[in-house]
């Protein structure tokens, strides 16, 4: 380093520093730029739609389809730069032509040699790589593509992407090339004690393209910790064994003396608690949390809470449901949630929603079994714990009634008084009974 002064004309002062040239572009960035990102996809039809386009929609990133190869191309040839697609998707079998020859028109239109496509597909062939290496497709799949591996292979061929204008040849991505190069993607922790709880955000991160681990309580949050390097983790309050406050303030030491799946480096912490008030956020900060979000934990807060601390699109594209009745009868008091908001939590995932509300509807009826047997004996700390439960869950799946009925028992087994406890015990077994006959009727229709 050194300086040049010229009195009355100023200084320049300079330094030289040796690099070593970076050959790759970290995925780490790949993933921050997923909110910036809009994916054409190809295939499909009105009926059915691509997974591919729910994926994205979880993940939050804008998408657009074109159900033929003419409308994709049509599409293409007219959108002007401030409307470009950075990521096109392409099916195999297309209603018009295939996915070989549109890539191959796609690469002839003059403003789109570069475009990273990725073809998916259920019959592949031999000789399939190399007409992708012939053609310019950057990833190849075969279906079905769950989320997690289609955002997989999203970070990994838009990496090959920057990589190749930077003079490189990277290889054709692929399930094996992903497997191979032994990218894990950016793994969560989920500490949650409540297994409905636990299941809807598991089905949320995973919807979102996350690989999700989880623990029951604070103590194997932090030897999970130990094990496994984390992006982020997730981290119930009020568990047993160990609390989220006392989980959090372990693995701040053991971070503090450079151990941890991440070699010392912090990991960000995330509390998730049903209370909203400024004293819960402020104890969860001084245990060594770094954010703080009240449940029920949607699908919009989980994706800003991930893009606030690791990157990724904070729900960039909301899913939008079309307005329907429900696959039942009777009228909105028999019904036992808000169907279409359930529903569009789920992706318009019927079937995952469904094995929800049943495995719900098994816990709620054992938990019953707990409160009742507490109000025979009188133990109103075991009627508090469960009834928060069945709150925290029901407020997951929509169930607004049964959410507020068992707020009202849990203050009941908070304060001691429990006179009123058989009349809130009842209405929850009525809400329960709704939700089994909403099942029984949904799953014949199945």
């Amino acid at each position: 380093m050194g300086v040049q002064s010229e009195f009355g004309a100023g200084s320049t002062f300079w330094f030289t520093v040796p690099l070593i040239r970076q050959t790759r572009q970290s995925l780490r960035s790949g993933s921050a730029r997923l909110g910036s990102m809009n994916v054409l996809v190809v295939g499909g039809s009105e009926k059915e739609p691509l997974p591919a386009i729910r994926h994205l929609n979880g993940m939050g990133i804008a998408n657009q389809s074109a159900l033929t190869g003419k409308e994709a191309l049509t599409l293409l040839r007219r959108t002007d730069a401030n409307q470009d697609f950075t990521l096109i998707i392409i099916d195999y079998l297309l209603a018009d032509t295939d996915g070989f020859t549109v890539a191959q028109d796609i690469r002839a239109i003059s403003h789109r040699e570069r475009t990273p496509l990725i073809l998916l597909t259920a019959v592949g062939n031999i000789g399939d790589g190399r007409r992708c290496e012939d053609i310019g497709i950057k990833g190849y799949l075969s279906t079905p593509v769950d989320a997690v591996l289609l955002k997989k292979a999203i970070r990994h061929v838009m990496d090959a992407s920057s990589r190749e204008q930077e003079g490189e040849k990277p290889g054709l991505v692929t399930r094996h090339s992903i497997a191979e190069a032994g990218d894990k993607g950016e793994r969560i922790l989920l500490v949650e004690d409540y297994p409905t709880n636990r299941q809807v955000a598991v089905n949320l991160l995973t919807m979102a393209g996350y690989d999700v681990d989880v623990a029951e309580n604070g103590r194997e949050a932090v030897d999970r910790f130990l094990e496994t390097p984390y992006a982020l983790i997730f981290m119930d309050i009020q568990m047993p064994v160990m609390d989220g406050h006392e989980a959090t303030r372990t693995i701040r030491e053991i971070e503090a003396v450079g151990g941890g799946g991440r070699d010392g480096e912090r990991t960000p912490i995330v509390a998730m608690t049903a209370n909203a008030l400024t004293r819960d956020r402020e104890n969860s900060l001084e245990a060594g949390m770094d954010d703080f979000i009240t449940k029920p934990v949607n699908r919009a807060t989980l994706l800003s809470t991930l893009a606030k601390w690791i990157g990724g699109a904070a729900d960039a594209a909301p899913v939008v449901i079309e307005k329907r009745p429900p696959k039942t009868q009777g009228t909105d008091r028999d019904l036992p949630l808000d169907y279409d908001r359930a529903l569009s939590e789920f992706m318009d995932d019927r079937t995952l929603l469904l094995e929800t509300l049943t495995y719900f509807l098994k816990n709620g009826r054992e938990q019953m079994v707990k409160i009742e047997l507490a109000l025979t004996d009188g133990s109103s700390e075991t009627v508090k714990a469960e009834a928060h439960k069945i709150k925290g869950g029901s407020a997951n799946l929509a169930m607004d009634r049964l959410s507020a009925v068992a707020a009202e028992l849990e203050a009941a087994g908070k304060s001691g008084d429990l006179k009123d406890a058989d009349g809130y015990v009842a209405k929850i077994h009525h809400e329960l009974d709704l939700l089994e006959s909403f099942l029984t009727v949904s799953l014949q229709k199945s």
